[in-house]
């Protein structure tokens, strides 16, 4: 069963949808923004080529691998 799925059966019983592991790939004004919106509900991480993970420097690759979804922006 797919994530999908789970927030659609989630939504119907009304239960809370599982927190995810979500990375967002460009902090610009969009990457700031959703990040505001989601960070309630959701671990955030944000990958920026300037400044890797909140100032970490880490590979691309490594932060996709943790991720359960992946916003560009």
């Amino acid at each position: 069963m797919g994530r999908g799925c789970v927030m659609e059966m989630a939504q119907e019983t009304g239960a809370q949808p599982a927190a995810m592991n979500l990375l967002i790939v460009g902090y610009g004004e969009m990457g700031h923004a959703m990040e505001n919106l989601l960070r309630a509900r959701h671990e955030i991480r944000v990958w920026s080529r300037r400044i890797g993970v909140h100032g970490q420097s880490t590979s691309l690759q490594q932060e996709v691998a943790r991720a359960d979804v992946i916003l560009f922006c």
